[in-house]
């Protein structure tokens, strides 16, 4: 993939990706991507679909640059029943139709080919056509470098049958990504053993692949954590509740803790009876906005010192938008709010003298000589 966020297969020599989605988001966050890739490499799109008026409505809602590819032609729906019968009618049909749109998109100067999308529910209330979608997947790839992503509502189709056709996809599309499917088993493995040494090794290589990227993982997380151990400013991060999760050595030096004696509890607890009240209500604020700003506490040291913390923190969630934990990072201003209150202090007491002074006082301008 050349960005995490998108569907980057064109460099696959078989593109035939398969698509389970638990909801419409899910469903349309890949469609469009597939779609929108499609447009970008300069190919024309097929869109097999029942409902092509829904899906003309959801393409446009979902990116307003799509209406003037649907115009121009660049994006083309079909009813997957009319590809079928094309199929029973024989496979030099097929043929002839897939040759058609490749010529059909040289002709509109789209010089990248053709790419397929299948909205493949409908299959579940027709298993007597499985057979022949899968053949025609077949000779679609047989006849044609285009890439095809089949979507599929998961809900929608017995678990023993959605296992089926993820064994009929070599791809499989999972969150913003395209990942080799360990499960596929070509439909050309006639023999039992052939079948189960080909899954066995690609099992293998997923496993291997999975491995390397645990490791690179590992690795990764070990690097940052050092880092934010080493790191000069104090760093933490609450659960949901305000608990803390963690707490680095800088922390633990600005509160005079040991990290044994922090984890776990409420951070509130850190901080001055007169500021507990003032952290509900900014954190409650935090959780729901996702960041936070210059926000200053009293916190209470070990030995009953107060240091003033200034907090600057973002939000980290799921993958599904779910709070996960926070980011902060919080700069002792302690030193600096006393000279502030120090400065503020002078100016109110040379602001006294000037005003209570009985003898005139006047106070010119060193360079114009003019009265201030």
């Amino acid at each position: 993939m050349s960005e995490a966020a998108r569907l980057a297969v064109d460099s696959l020599a078989m593109e035939h990706i398969c698509h389970f989605y638990t909801n419409q988001e899910e469903r349309w966050k890949i469609a469009i991507r597939f779609v929108t890739d499609g447009i970008a490499n300069q190919q024309q799109v097929l869109v097999c679909t029942q409902d092509s008026q829904g899906f003309l409505q959801a393409l446009t809602q979902q990116a307003d640059d799509l209406s003037k590819a649907i115009a121009s032609g660049e994006i083309i729906f079909l009813h997957p029943e009319n590809m079928l019968q094309a199929m029973l009618a024989g496979e030099n049909v097929v043929r002839e139709k897939i040759h058609a749109y490749e010529a059909q998109a040289l002709e509109r100067g789209l010089t990248g080919g053709i790419r397929i999308l299948g909205d493949a529910t409908w299959l579940q209330s027709r298993a007597d056509l499985q057979p022949q979608w899968a053949a025609m997947e077949d000779l679609l790839l047989n006849n044609s470098t285009c890439p095809i992503l089949c979507q599929y509502n998961q809900y929608q189709f017995p678990p023993s049958v959605a296992l089926e056709i993820l064994k009929a996809h070599p791809l499989v599309a999972v969150n913003d990504g395209v990942l080799s499917n360990p499960y596929y088993e070509a439909r050309e493995e006639v023999s039992a053993e052939e079948k189960a040494a080909r899954t066995l090794d690609r099992a293998l290589n997923w496993l291997q692949t999975r491995k390397h990227t645990e490791d690179a993982l590992i690795q990764n997380e070990k690097y940052f954590r050092a880092l934010y151990e080493k790191a000069p400013l104090a760093y933490q991060s609450l659960d949901i509740n305000g608990n803390i999760l963690t707490v680095n050595n800088a922390w633990c030096d600005m509160m005079g803790f040991e990290k044994e004696e922090v984890i776990g509890r409420w951070w509130g607890e850190f901080i001055s009876p007169s500021n507990r009240g003032l952290f509900r209500t900014r954190f409650e604020g935090f959780k729901k906005i996702g960041e936070i700003h210059g926000a200053e506490f009293e916190m209470v040291r070990k030995d009953g010192e107060i240091v003033i913390a200034s907090a600057e923190g973002r939000i980290a969630r799921h993958a599904d938008g779910s709070f996960k934990r926070t980011h902060c990072i919080l700069a002792n201003v302690t030193d600096r709010k006393k000279v502030e209150q120090v400065m503020q202090q002078s100016q109110k007491l040379y602001q006294a003298l000037f005003e209570n002074n009985r003898e005139m006082i006047l106070l010119i301008d060193p360079e114009t000589g003019g009265i201030v």
